[in-house]
């Protein structure tokens, strides 16, 4: 017995031109989407910084006296050594306005003192000395 296969003309003539302007449609759509994707993790990669490190090296205190009479009256004198490290390789830091005090138990005990406005490179170390103090 033979097989006889009948075909209707419908199957498998979709237009090759609506096929062919979806496929164009698609890829150009995933080409714009890796695109978009390689430009993200580029801006990312390239803004992208670390921030500065402060460290405390050093802390000499000159005076520290409590008076009771008007009672919790403090004076201090302290001379701090800070640094910064920038460790960016990339981008410079231009400090505008830093200013340093003490505090004992989240109370800030001296008067703030500004550190003078500087420019510090991609990883450049500055070392500033300031002294704080506060008188009642």
């Amino acid at each position: 017995m033979a097989v006889v296969v009948k075909e209707c003309g419908s199957h498998g003539s979709s237009s090759p031109r609506l096929l062919n302007f979806l496929r164009r449609n698609i890829i150009c759509l995933v080409i714009f989407i890796i695109v978009t994707i390689i430009g993200i993790v580029l801006a990312w990669v390239i803004l992208h910084s670390p921030k500065p490190h402060f460290i405390l090296q050093d802390a000499t205190v000159f005076s520290f006296n409590v008076s009771g009479d008007p009672p919790n009256v403090l004076s201090s004198s302290i001379q701090t050594t800070l640094i910064s490290r920038n460790l960016n390789g990339k981008t410079g830091i231009n400090y505008d306005r830093l200013d340093v005090y003490a505090s004992y138990q989240s109370q800030q005990i001296t008067l703030p003192t500004s550190i003078p406005a500087a420019y510090q490179g991609y990883e450049e170390v500055n070392v500033w000395s300031p002294f704080i103090g506060g008188k009642n």
